[in-house]
């Protein structure tokens, strides 16, 4: 199966704020895709996540890399006026996110040159601990 027709499985679905939000797409993506477990703090209070949960599990949860490490898997934190975790793969031959965001209501599949036409800007590349 190609690569991109194996993320589009996740494209569409919906956010949910008690349930799937961006951080839960990133763990289920590791899981699903990589054979990864990666287990976010289950006392993370929803109403603050996903903002709240990376920013205070960060050194927890992967470490920083430099643009020119990254690979298929590895994640991007993105700034707005919330902070926002998405995961990278290389397609088509440009390097795109996979996220789930509540104000586009749901996973969407961006390039990372895309990102500041939708008022989101790259904090930092991280590799899952």
């Amino acid at each position: 199966m190609s690569r991109l027709r194996e993320l589009n499985r996740y494209v569409g679905r919906r956010y949910d704020p008690a349930s799937f939000d961006c951080a839960d797409l990133a763990v289920l993506l590791q899981r699903d895709l990589f054979g990864k477990k990666i287990v976010m703090p289950t006392h993370r209070a929803r109403r603050l996540a996903p903002a709240a949960a990376i920013e205070r599990y960060r050194a927890e949860l992967g470490r920083p890399i430099e643009r020119h490490e990254i690979q298929d898997g590895d994640v991007v934190l993105i700034c707005s006026d919330f902070i926002h975790i998405g995961t990278l793969f290389h397609v088509n031959g440009a390097w795109c996110v996979l996220h789930n965001s509540r104000s586009l209501g749901g996973v969407w599949l961006h390039r990372l040159s895309d990102l500041p036409a939708l008022n989101l800007f790259i904090e930092g590349y991280y590799r899952w601990n």
